[in-house]
């Protein structure tokens, strides 16, 4: 089993909140505590200019912040995010984003009058042209085998210290040369997403391009414009695909795999990339 680079089991990164509680079972009632997930509203400004409100797990903000420019087509790489302000407050957070002028003005002619409640990508958009924009076709150099999806399952556990805790977060794992090597956890699973491929292209030397995505939601069509947008080739689920996913997938070139679950996945696209 591979070994957390920064995600070491057992180590809670967002600390999780403690609320009373009263527990039923067949035993009866009795009072006891539980740990819950932490999700504060994020608010997203560029150049000064308010763009939208996230419900985040509060932790790899930065992380979160570039993934979310790259996967939103908001820039076309992270060196045209000029700098990033993290304000936090007790029940809030504000990401204060300087983007270079040529995206701050394509960025305001898409510009976004909406409060969400995850960064899908879709929600809020102000057109059909927006919510189906066309995204870059994947590449044709990842071949893996179903041994090692299956692998990648059963390693991913251990990556997840506060989903173990709380029982309530989303992951999504980046694998390269075979291996996790960078995880992330949210509420949200448009936010894990952002925020592993945000860790990738500001930790790995690395293009995200060059590895494929696991994550434990289902696979809507979000999901897939997001990864399609940094060129990843495969993308695999544990739960369910959508339409519209499966359509784009096949559509951009990506190889999207779900229902990976132990002992079991269903390829739904491009199967030439996962050899039996």
């Amino acid at each position: 089993m591979n070994t957390p680079e920064r995600r070491p089991t057992g180590e809670v990164t967002a600390q999780p909140v403690s609320v009373a509680v009263q527990r039923w079972g067949r035993d009866g009632t009795r009072s006891g505590r539980d740990m819950i997930a932490s999700e504060l509203p994020v608010a997203l400004e560029f150049n000064g200019v308010a763009y939208a409100v996230m419900m985040v797990t509060p932790v790899d903000l930065e992380d979160f912040a570039v993934g979310f420019c790259m996967t939103e087509g908001l820039v076309e790489h992270p060196a045209d995010i000029r700098s990033i302000e993290i304000e936090t407050q007790a029940l809030s957070a504000r990401l204060r984003l300087t983007i270079n002028a040529r995206q701050f003005a394509a960025l305001l002619r898409r510009r976004r009058a909406m409060a969400g409640f995850s960064s899908c990508g879709i929600c809020g958009v102000e057109s059909l042209d927006d919510a189906l924009r066309k995204v870059p076709r994947a590449g044709s150099t990842l071949r893996v085998s179903a041994a090692q999806v299956q692998q990648w399952l059963a390693d991913l556990a251990a990556w997840q210290p506060v989903n173990a805790v709380t029982g309530g977060m989303h992951a999504a794992a980046w694998i390269h040369d075979g291996r996790l090597r960078q995880v992330r956890e949210d509420i949200g699973r448009h936010n894990a997403l952002d925020k592993v491929l945000g860790a990738v292209m500001r930790k790995e030397a690395a293009d995200c391009a060059t590895g494929l995505l696991l994550v434990t939601s289902r696979a809507s069509y979000e999901m897939v414009l997001k990864a399609a947008q940094c060129r990843i080739e495969i993308l695999i689920a544990m739960s369910a695909p959508t339409s519209l996913a499966v359509q784009s997938a096949e559509n951009c070139g990506m190889t999207l795999v779900a229902f990976a679950r132990p002992g079991q996945h269903v390829v739904y696209t491009h199967a030439e990339r996962i050899g039996g």
